[in-house]
């Protein structure tokens, strides 16, 4: 009996010694090779323990490659130390960009924490890892911002965004920074009962995000000193959409196309600030009141077949809203383009000239060519033998400002891009007009028939040269 206990004894001792060398491991180095997941229950935040063991391994190596990847860090030194399921409220996963179309399908996923030790990355994914966003990261990860952002200016910009926020300033980062040229003291956004100096201001334009609203971007505007801030847009990736506009979206589609308001669905939504009372629409001769209108830019679509996607911009309540012509016609009826050949380039423009227009056809075969000079003139002149006394000529001016802000509009617009374009009519159409606008540096050539369908920048041009054009006259 008693050589059974020592034998016992001896067998205990040499368990506890190979268990020893084990006992001083961390979470980290008990991973799996090439995969730096800790197989220890992490506490995730919510109301639940989640095992790593029930988290899919092609989640847990996607976030890890992705990081890896992005920041070269190599992959045994990434740790998952936090991991939560999720529902999101869309296949964005909640952070949907501006430009971007999402359903609002609900979609399962997860919520994970990734350190290398020192930095902290949260990502979001789906459930399998196909889609992998990241929610957040360092400060010091960032890449877009200068060095000579005045300290100044990055104090005011989230002391504002704190303030709107109700939050601490502690609480959001700036992302993204662009030096600007603004074209008034109100930095280019109109200010109910403001005055704005029509002087250029120099400043900056700066994007901010808060890791604790996921998914919401403020985007402000300021001078270069940060004495003047100005909040030009806020998205809400979170898409929060009130009911309210909801419904009056969807039942304006309806009953434009005649149809029953479940025919259709929401794609996108995202919190905006509008100039002015016409949400950032307005008409020809229509007044509207400056002034900033919180609310929401929302895109719709049908449900079924291939029926392209509508934007609307709306009030806060949905009281108000509007149908974006310009961006849901230019998305359902794209134009095609050419070559201007050589022998068809008008000749450049002589000195003094900034911008010129040629107009020729229709059902009176007539030609017009209108030049805007440096000073402001503007000359129409009926071209061709039915002007043989110079009565079809007719002159009006601008003020240097308005010549001064179309030059920048030819610049902001980049006019350029459209150089020795032509972007002829349809197949069969008949009675049109062929306008050729050209710029110190750029010609390019539209039949007036598809004007509503050419690119968004070049019909900004267009319809901010035709207003210029109407002072003739006057």
């Amino acid at each position: 009996m008693k050589s059974k206990r020592i034998l016992f004894a001896w067998v205990v001792m040499g368990l506890m010694a190979a268990v020893a060398p084990l006992a001083g491991l961390t979470s980290a180095e008990a991973t799996s090779p090439g995969l730096g997941v800790a197989s220890a229950t992490l506490i995730a935040r919510g109301d639940r323990q989640l095992n790593l063991d029930n988290v899919p391994r092609s989640v847990q190596s996607a976030v890890i490659n992705d990081l890896s990847r992005n920041q070269n860090i190599p992959e045994r030194q990434i740790r998952i130390t936090e991991a939560t399921r999720q529902t999101w409220p869309n296949p964005c996963l909640g952070l949907q960009r501006p430009e971007e179309l999402c359903s609002q399908v609900q979609t399962e996923g997860w919520r994970m924490v990734l350190t290398d030790g020192s930095d902290r990355w949260v990502y979001r994914t789906n459930e399998t890892g196909q889609i992998v966003r990241i929610e957040s990261a360092p400060r010091t990860s960032s890449t877009d911002l200068p060095t000579d952002l005045p300290r100044s200016v990055s104090d005011a910009v989230l002391q504002a965004v704190s303030s709107r926020a109700r939050m601490s300033a502690n609480n959001f980062r700036i992302v993204k920074t662009v030096r600007q040229t603004w074209p008034n003291g109100c930095l280019g956004v109109p200010q109910a009962m403001s005055v704005c100096t029509q002087a250029q201001v120099e400043g900056w334009e700066v994007t901010v995000i808060s890791d604790r609203t996921q998914g919401q971007r403020w985007i402000y505007r300021t001078d270069n000193s940060g004495r003047t801030v100005i909040l030009s847009e806020a998205y809400d990736g979170r898409s929060s959409l009130p009911q309210s506009v909801a419904n009056a979206v969807l039942q304006d589609a309806a009953n434009q196309q005649g149809k029953s308001l479940n025919q259709f669905e929401i794609i996108q939504s995202q919190s905006r600030v509008w100039p002015d009372s016409c949400l950032g629409l307005s008409s020809p001769n229509q007044v509207c009141s400056q002034g900033q209108v919180p609310g929401w830019q929302v895109t719709v679509r049908p449900r079924q077949g291939s029926g392209q996607p509508w934007v609307y911009h709306t009030n806060a309540s949905g009281d108000v809203l509007r149908l974006n012509q310009t961006g849901t016609t230019v998305a359902q009826t794209p134009v095609n383009s050419t070559q201007i050949p050589d022998n068809e380039m008008p000749q450049p423009l002589t000195e003094g000239i900034i911008f010129r227009s040629i107009s020729s056809g229709g059902i009176t075969g007539q030609t017009y060519e209108t030049v805007l000079m440096n000073d402001g003139t503007l000359m129409q002149v009926l071209q061709g033998p039915g002007n043989a006394n110079d009565s079809g000529r007719r002159v009006g001016r601008i003020s240097p400002r308005e010549v001064q802000e179309f030059r920048r509009l030819l610049s902001q617009q980049k006019f350029q891009r459209y150089n020795r374009l032509n972007f002829p009519p349809s197949g069969g159409a008949a009675d049109y007009i062929t306008v050729t606008l050209s710029s110190r540096s750029s010609t390019t050539r539209y039949a007036d028939l598809i004007q509503e369908q050419l690119p968004s920048n070049l019909q900004t041009v267009i319809q901010s040269w035709n207003q210029i054009v109407s002072q003739i006259g006057r």
